[in-house]
C-alpha cells in the first residue's frame, strides 16, 4: 500500500472507494449472468416445473403460502392422500428465511426468483470462500460460476431442498475455515447459525455432507493453520451445539415423523446403494452426457441419471489441478475431502463402502 500513501490525501478517498466498488463487481457480474442465463424463465408467465417440482414443491408451497397469509400455521396438510404431517416433514421447508419473498410477490414469480435466487447465491459464496483462500478475483469469479453453471448445481434446481441447503456449503465452510485458523468462536457460531439455516431449508442430506466436511477440516485443521485438533473439535462442537439449539425447534418433530415413516428401521443396502456413481460415470465431469442417459428414457431411469448431471467442463479441471500441483498449504485438506467424497459417492463399487453402511453411525 506504499503507492497508496504517495498520492495526494483528496485523491485517496476516491481510489478507496474504487477499490470497494471493485469487489462488489464479480458479485454483480454472477448475479447478471444468471439473469440472462435464466431469461427465459423471467419472462411472461412462464414457471419451473421440471420432475419433483410440478408434484412435490408447487403443491405444498402454495398451500403454505394460502394458509399462512390466512393467519393459519399448517402442521396438517388434509389435502394429501388422506392427510399428511405438514410442519414435521422438512423438505417443506416452512422455517427457512429466505422464504419470505412467497409473501411479497405473486407465487409464481416468488418461485422462480426463489430457484433462480439460490442458483446465484451458489456462486457467490463459492467466490467469497475462494477469496478467502486469497485466490485472486478472476480465479473465485472462474470457481463461482464453474459451481453456478455446472451441471450439478442446475439438475438439482427440480430437487427444491438439495438445491436450498446446498448453496450455504460453502459460506458454512468459510466460516468455520476462519475459526480454525484463528481459534475464533464468533465465526464459528456464524457457521453454526449458516449450518441451521441449511438445514432449514429441507435438504438434510446436504447438511450431513457438509458435517462430514467439517469433521475432515477439524482433523486436517493445522493445514488451516490452527491450534491443534484439540482446539479443532472444540470449534466444531460449538457449531454443532449452536446448529442443535437453533434448529431444534424443525428437528425434534421432523426426528419424531421419522420413526413413524416407513423407513424407521433403516433401510437396505441394495437401496441404499442405488444412486451409487459408477467410475466410468466420472467422465462426466468432462464431457456432457457421454453415454446418452439424457436421450435415451430406458438409460436414464436405470441410471438415475438424475443425480448424476456433473459436467462442469474441462477449464475447472485443468485450474483444480493447477492448484493441486503449486504447493498450497491447504491441498492436504483439500484432497482429503475430494478423497472422502470419491469414497462415499462410489457405493457400491467401492468394496470397503459396505462395511462402512453397516458399522459407522448414522450411515
Amino acid at each position: 500500500m506504499l503507492w497508496l500513501k504517495l498520492v495526494p490525501k483528496n485523491n485517496r478517498f476516491i481510489i478507496s472507494t474504487w477499490q470497494k466498488r471493485a469487489k462488489i463487481f464479480p458479485i454483480l457480474a454472477l448475479f447478471l449472468i444468471a439473469l440472462a442465463f435464466f431469461y427465459d424463465v423471467l419472462r411472461g408467465d412462464n414457471l419451473f416445473i421440471e420432475r419433483d417440482l410440478s408434484a412435490f414443491s408447487i403443491p405444498p408451497k402454495w398451500f403454505w403460502v394460502e394458509s399462512m397469509r390466512k393467519g393459519d400455521f399448517p402442521l396438517w396438510n388434509p389435502f394429501n392422500l388422506c392427510g399428511q404431517p405438514f410442519f414435521a416433514t422438512l423438505q417443506h421447508a416452512i422455517l427457512y428465511p429466505l422464504n419470505f419473498v412467497f409473501f411479497v410477490l405473486p407465487f409464481g414469480k416468488a418461485f422462480n426468483l426463489s430457484i433462480i435466487l439460490h442458483v446465484f447465491l451458489g456462486g457467490a459464496f463459492v467466490y467469497a470462500l475462494l477469496r478467502d483462500m486469497e485466490a485472486n478475483a478472476w480465479a473465485s469469479f472462474i470457481g463461482g460460476l464453474s459451481f453456478m453453471l455446472g451441471g450439478y448445481l442446475l439438475s438439482v434446481h427440480s430437487l427444491l431442498p438439495t438445491l436450498v441447503s446446498v448453496i450455504w456449503t460453502p459460506l458454512i465452510v468459510l466460516f468455520f475455515r476462519r475459526a480454525l485458523r484463528n481459534n475464533d468462536i464468533k465465526n464459528a457460531i456464524i457457521s453454526g447459525v449458516l449450518l441451521a439455516v441449511s438445514f432449514m431449508g429441507g435438504g438434510a442430506e446436504a447438511v450431513f455432507s457438509c458435517l462430514i466436511v467439517l469433521c475432515v477440516m477439524t482433523v486436517f485443521s493445522r493445514n488451516l493453520g490452527g491450534q491443534g485438533i484439540l482446539r479443532a473439535a472444540s470449534s466444531l462442537g460449538i457449531v454443532v451445539i449452536i446448529f442443535l439449539g437453533l434448529s431444534a425447534v424443525q428437528l425434534l418433530p421432523f426426528l419424531e415423523l421419522g420413526r413413524h415413516s416407513i423407513r424407521a428401521g433403516g433401510i437396505s443396502y441394495e437401496e441404499a446403494s442405488t444412486w451409487s456413481i459408477a467410475p466410468w460415470d466420472l467422465t462426466s465431469f468432462l464431457i456432457s452426457d457421454p453415454y446418452g442417459y439424457n436421450v435415451n428414457p430406458g438409460k436414464y431411469w436405470i441410471n438415475q441419471n438424475w443425480l448424476k448431471t456433473l459436467y462442469t467442463g474441462f477449464l475447472p479441471f485443468i485450474l483444480s489441478c493447477y492448484y493441486f500441483l503449486n504447493g498450497k498449504k491447504e491441498r492436504t485438506l483439500w484432497f482429503s475431502i475430494v478423497f472422502v467424497s470419491l469414497f462415499l459417492a462410489l457405493g457400491k463399487y467401492n468394496p470397503l463402502h459396505y462395511y462402512v453402511f453397516q458399522y459407522l453411525p448414522f450411515f
